[in-house]
């Protein structure tokens, strides 16, 4: 089935599987590259994961992928470096001189049943508002706070949302 319009659902949507799922025909969400290109960038462990470690592996790709990329960053910690980034399993990841990691994934699409990259060029939504806990839409009478929402299209930054309180 394909929306009229373009339907937008958090990684949690597709379950990286052998399953062709044409029920989610045209969805957008943000994906690992890891998972979006069937195990570049660490092939042994894909290959394990859908081998010998199948049963084991089952539903936990992604997880897998966070370990990597973690053991990954504790060896770049050590160095002298303040702040750097790098290409991992689960995004570009940038690490400030604070410490605080920032993960960029890239834009699926389900197109015949099974993800692919979407690029850049793919439909982002616009920013939203969101109101939660007190008084002012009518459809949510009690928000205290805006909650706005924001996916970067052509810079490929993903999303981030942010809180701020209402008056």
């Amino acid at each position: 089935m394909t929306y009229p319009m373009t339907v937008y659902a958090t990684s949690d949507a597709w379950e990286a599987s052998s399953r062709a799922a044409s029920d989610l025909e045209g969805l957008v969400y943000p994906e690992m590259p890891w998972v979006l290109y069937a195990g570049q960038g660490a092939t042994e462990l894909w290959d394990l994961l859908h081998g010998a470690w199948s049963e084991v592996g089952r539903g936990r790709l992604r997880m897998y992928a966070f370990g990597y990329d973690a053991f990954r960053l504790t060896g770049e910690l050590r160095s002298a470096a303040r702040s750097f980034g790098l290409d991992g399993l689960t995004g570009e990841l940038d690490v400030a001189s604070d410490g605080r990691v920032v993960r960029r994934m890239e834009w699926a699409s389900v197109q015949g049943g099974r993800p692919l990259a979407a690029g850049p060029s793919a439909p982002m939504p616009a920013p939203i508002e969101i109101m939660v806990h007190g008084s002012s839409p009518p459809n949510m009478p009690f928000a205290t706070e805006a909650i706005s929402v924001a996916c970067g299209a052509s810079s490929g930054s993903g999303c981030s949302a942010v809180g701020t309180p209402m008056p």
